[in-house]
């Protein structure tokens, strides 16, 4: 008999004091064997090991229990920071067209700024008034930002609101859909509903859109000595890529 056991008889070797040297191979595993089978004795004694083997029993169920727990939470965790995600953009393109009587003057933009939350179907799209290029003349660029724009105290055009449809994010398609929303020109809103076309090709979003834009509906005046050369209604050109951030 190993000298722990003839020293502590029926004391199992976790408990045994620090003065004991080294437990004997034969002491543990016959230990071990009977707290994994929950025998009722060790080395003869009956019904010493009972507690123990309980213990260590709901021990065990215990940090099952908290180890699903933590598995539950992480997944829960990754299914809401996906959901969290959102389609964006920093450069989509805006293009627009006046299709006067006299003149015809194109302009565009690259400066786009748009995101997309697929969990709610709300959108957010924005260009700065000075970003647009183009013209047919510098100075009608510089008319363009202060006289008809007036881009210093009107800097950003807006449009904001919500996808009418259900769009599956998820899945490849192309679909057909109606965003209605607040339209933002030189500080006047108007409701819109905007006919547009959302791409989705693994993962990644494309929009396009083609509208026109009365300019009296935003109090932009044309001068009668250009009526001529500025059309009434700006016709106008969106097309965005947006990823998944």
């Amino acid at each position: 008999m190993s000298r722990d056991k003839q020293n502590y008889p029926g004391v199992p070797f976790f408990a045994l004091p620090p003065e004991v040297p080294v437990f004997s191979v034969r002491w543990k595993l016959h230990t071990f064997i009977a707290l994994q089978s929950g025998f009722n004795h060790v080395g003869g004694g009956k019904g010493q090991f009972t507690g123990v083997t309980r213990v260590y029993s709901l021990l065990i169920k215990v940090i099952i229990n908290v180890k699903n727990l933590i598995c539950c939470f992480f997944i829960f965790c990754s299914l809401q920071l996906q959901a969290q995600k959102k389609y964006s953009t920093e450069d989509g393109d805006v293009n627009f067209v006046s299709n006067a009587e006299l003149e015809l003057i194109k302009a565009s933009s690259d400066k786009l700024k748009g995101i997309i939350d697929p969990a709610t179907n709300q959108f957010a799209f924005s260009v700065m008034v000075q970003s647009f290029k183009g013209f047919n003349s510098e100075l009608q660029r510089e008319h363009f930002n202060e006289k008809y724009m007036e881009s210093d105290q009107y800097p950003r055009i807006s449009f904001m609101g919500k996808i009418i449809e259900q769009v599956n994010f998820t899945a490849n398609g192309t679909y057909e859909v109606r965003a209605k929303g607040d339209l933002d020109i030189h500080g006047q809103k108007q409701t819109r509903i905007i006919k547009s076309k959302v791409i989705i090709n693994n993962g990644a979003l494309s929009i396009e859109t083609d509208f026109k834009v009365p300019l009296a509906e935003h109090n932009i005046s044309i001068p009668r000595i250009v009526n001529q050369k500025i059309a009434t209604e700006i016709e106008v050109h969106v097309k965005a890529d947006l990823t998944l951030q």
